[in-house]
């Protein structure tokens, strides 16, 4: 792959849902023309674990695709993420993704079933063998276990494979760029460290949290700010800007990263921060359950103190 083709800056989105927990069909297509329009973006990854995959129907999922191609491209490129606890029906959904038009497709570990380095193996060839898409693999601790170095090399050979977003350690990320690093792009998908691994890792592609659209909005667009000043040689005003989102940082770690990585889906904590900057979020689905009142007001006290509000 040429390697430019993965670049930039990516974010992970929501599914807005109605007060009947519905998809909220054109507040979806609202909040993509947001990231494209406004915050200008370069992609986006959609039904990942920021999208409640786990609690959408296939069918929902394949509209869902339709919906963002729709609306980001051409301006804007599109990852979907298509697994599913079935092989047959992630290959299904890939196909689909891969006949609407989505630039690329995610992967995940697979989250029951296969384990052994052998069994993962022939999984993510599976499906290589029956779709053309370009894949991303997402190598997520989600599920209670990641793949390892030695093994995302292994499958970094295989021809539909194109990059990986690890979500591990830093030294296991490093790990992996020293194993396969020259065939695939290797995203750390976490903005607090986007400028070090950019000026110092040569990583070229943010891919793909949700930061770059909870933390900026028109007139007010930090990541960028830097990624431009980064790339244009002047890293000492990409350090000035990107310190004045730290305390907004720390905010995204209390409420999104602390409970993620304890093993609690901080999707309501994540829809209420987005419906306070103006997009569509609407409630999460069962077995999730909303924010407290007080965990709420406590959130948007927050957001408004580091002047996001």
């Amino acid at each position: 792959m040429d390697q430019a083709e993965l670049s930039g800056i990516w974010t992970a989105i929501h599914t807005p849902f109605d007060s009947n927990l519905r998809i909220d069909e054109t507040g979806l297509r609202d909040n993509v023309r947001h990231l494209s329009a406004t915050l200008k973006l370069d992609g986006v990854f959609c039904s990942g674990i920021m999208g409640e995959f786990w609690a959408l129907t296939l069918a929902e999922r394949a509209r869902i695709i339709d919906i963002v191609v729709a609306e980001a491209q051409p301006d804007m490129r599109v990852s979907v993420m298509t697994t599913h606890h079935s092989l047959c029906e992630t290959i299904e959904l890939s196909r689909h993704a891969e006949s609407a038009g989505t630039d690329f497709i995610a992967l995940m570990n697979p989250f029951v079933g296969p384990r052994s380095d052998d069994a993962v193996h022939r999984y993510f060839s599976t499906i290589c063998d029956e779709v053309e898409a370009k894949i991303i693999l997402f190598n997520t601790p989600a599920f209670g276990y990641v793949m390892s170095a030695d093994l995302v090399a292994q499958l970094s050979s295989l021809p539909n494979v194109c990059a990986v977003k690890t979500t591990g350690s830093e030294n296991e990320t490093e790990r992996v760029r020293t194993l396969c690093g020259d065939r695939i792009v290797v995203s750390d998908p976490e903005e607090a460290r986007w400028l070090n691994n950019m000026t110092v890792h040569g990583q070229q592609a943010l891919y793909a949290d949700p930061e770059p659209y909870l933390y900026q909005r028109a007139g007010f667009q930090p990541i960028i700010e830097y990624t431009a000043a980064a790339r244009a040689g002047n890293l000492a005003r990409a350090q000035e800007v990107a310190a004045t989102i730290e305390s907004i940082r720390r905010i995204y770690t209390k409420w999104i990263m602390e409970p993620l990585k304890s093993g609690v889906m901080p999707n309501a904590a994540l829809k209420c921060w987005a419906e306070a900057i103006g997009m569509a979020a609407g409630p999460v689905r069962k077995p999730l359950t909303p924010l407290l009142s007080t965990d709420k007001r406590k959130l948007l006290d927050e957001l408004a103190g580091v002047g996001l509000l």
